[in-house]
């Protein structure tokens, strides 16, 4: 006879998979094994045999054998953490730019991956954790992704309830984002749009996304239409644009990839510029390396508030690398908010 355990559903647990929420709280168990319990009624909910990915709801019952905690050696270990990841979490403490009780933004800086991956060992979602709170949770959630070498404001939840509130924005499109750039060349249009669809580049290994014609949009079912607002404000010379940019969609590489789709690839942006490009900069710049830091900005975020009924604004200040360059160009980002 199995003896059962009870776990009863809260409100920041509520509206998601029993599969998920199991893995969060015994670790990666195998899907497999989570289908065999569910199959055989090992777990149920309210006293009754569910699917996997039944969405659970607040107050639920769910039973559990209680070997269950015993016999399941969770995969996430405690790491210990060395004097470099310190060093990146006093950082990210410090750069905490908006907090309540919901949410959390931070000012992200260069180099540094949203999420672990391929040789990412160090990234913002390791370190979420350890970062100050004014108010306790342990539901901390990354809302949406920077690259890694792109800068600027980063939306972390509190808890679940925040999760789903906020993505609700972001699929619904009421999140306006503003991102400043320092481009190759200068656009023929002080401002314009750029509308494209954008699909895996197969040509060049090295990149990740190629933009292709709206015309050949039919022809290749995994691409996905995206749009982009910019708005030239500085220029030195034919070499350098200064752009204020406005995604109105959210892809990958999306910006990235636009502005290099017409001519005008950002600044240090290795995967989608030249080298040709960067030779022709002045040797003084080329001295100084800034054209090996990427020069996208995640400048700002508004949002009405899911909790709090009223509208948000965000901004993060620039990167070192930012003021040196308009320092050096005689541009002034005060200009811009």
């Amino acid at each position: 006879m199995i003896d059962f355990s009870k776990e009863i559903i809260g409100t920041d647990d509520a509206d998601q998979r029993l599969d998920r929420w199991l893995r969060r709280k015994y670790g990666k168990l195998p899907q497999s094994l989570i289908e065999k319990m569910c199959r055989k009624g090992t777990v149920k909910v309210d006293n009754k045999k569910v699917k996997p990915s039944f969405r659970l709801e607040s107050n639920q019952i769910i039973l559990l054998p209680v070997t269950l905690g015993k016999n399941i050696t969770k995969l996430k270990k405690t790491e210990v953490l060395s004097a470099t990841d310190h060093k990146i979490i006093g950082q990210l403490n410090s750069n905490i730019i908006y907090e309540d009780e919901y949410l959390m933004a931070i000012n992200k800086p260069p180099g540094l991956a949203t999420q672990g991956g391929t040789n990412q060992n160090r990234h913002i979602d390791k370190y979420l954790a350890q970062l100050s709170l004014n108010a306790e949770s342990n539901h901390l959630r990354l809302i949406h992704r920077l690259d890694k070498y792109t800068s600027g404001v980063l939306l972390v939840a509190k808890s679940l309830a925040a999760t789903r509130e906020m993505m609700k924005l972001f699929k619904n499109k009421n999140i306006n984002k503003s991102y400043w750039a320092v481009s190759h060349g200068v656009p023929k249009k002080q401002t314009g749009g750029i509308k494209s669809s954008l699909v895996k580049d197969t040509s060049q290994p090295s990149r990740k996304m190629a933009s292709m014609s709206l015309s050949n949009l039919s022809s290749e079912k995994k691409a996905k239409i995206a749009i982009t607002k910019y708005a030239v404000q500085h220029t030195f010379g034919t070499l350098l644009s200064f752009l204020v940019l406005s995604p109105q969609t959210g892809r990958t590489h999306q910006l990235r990839v636009h502005l290099s789709s017409m001519g005008h690839p950002i600044l240090g942006d290795l995967k989608y510029s030249s080298k040709a490009l960067t030779a022709n900069l002045p040797a003084d710049i080329q001295a100084t390396n800034l054209a090996s830091s990427m020069f996208l900005h995640a400048r700002s975020i508004e949002f009405q508030h899911p909790f709090f009924q009223k509208e948000i604004t965000i901004t993060a200040e620039a990167p070192q690398h930012f003021e040196v360059l308009s320092k050096y160009l005689e541009w002034d980002l005060k200009c811009f908010g």
